[in-house]
């Protein structure tokens, strides 16, 4: 005997990107759920999917044959860094007990820092607050700047703070000798 299940919940695209977001923003994309059963009405049973991703649009309980809807999905993450998880949708038919599962794997990816940059605190040192929320240990290793509207880079020393092994949702303060 041979047989194969057949899937009649499918998805327009198996990997949602969603890309870099900067620290606070969030970001959207949308996926097409198709009932790909020409008989049966496709029920959705149940969702799952977890922090910093999350359905942004009303999910229906069921599909009609050989219909589609479209989901729209947002990404908002509180700390910096790589994030991976799934979107699994639990769905069945009337005549059926047995429930099919689609997952759809999310990734997006925080910038974890913002740096406000102030006037001169004292002669020839300039004041930098920076804000971190990171899921990752960080390090500050290169500071540069731009005279030429960003054309050219340098690197800058004499750079002092806290500056290693940063982790975490804190703000502290770095400061630069520009003498």
């Amino acid at each position: 005997l041979k047989g194969r299940a057949v899937r009649y919940l499918v998805s327009s695209i198996d990997t949602v990107n969603f890309g870099v977001v900067l620290f606070g923003d969030s970001s959207f994309a949308s996926i097409k759920l198709y009932n790909m059963n020409a008989t049966d009405t496709l029920f959705i049973k149940d969702k799952i999917i977890s922090p910093p991703f999350y359905i942004n649009s009303t999910l229906p309980s069921y599909l009609k044959p050989l219909d589609s809807v479209v989901i729209s999905l947002k990404f908002k993450p509180d700390l910096g860094g790589k994030h991976l998880s799934k979107l699994s949708i639990v769905s069945n038919t009337s005549s059926s007990s047995v429930n099919d599962t689609l997952n759809i794997y999310l990734l997006g990816f925080m910038y974890p820092v913002k740096i406000k940059s102030f006037k001169n605190v004292q002669s020839g040192t300039l004041k930098f607050v920076y804000q971190l929320k990171s899921i990752d240990t960080l390090n500050f290793t290169k500071f540069e700047y731009s005279t030429n509207n960003e054309i050219t880079w340098v690197t800058t020393t004499n750079v002092q703070g806290n500056l290693s092994n940063l982790i975490g949702d804190k703000i502290d303060t770095i400061y630069w000798n520009t003498l």
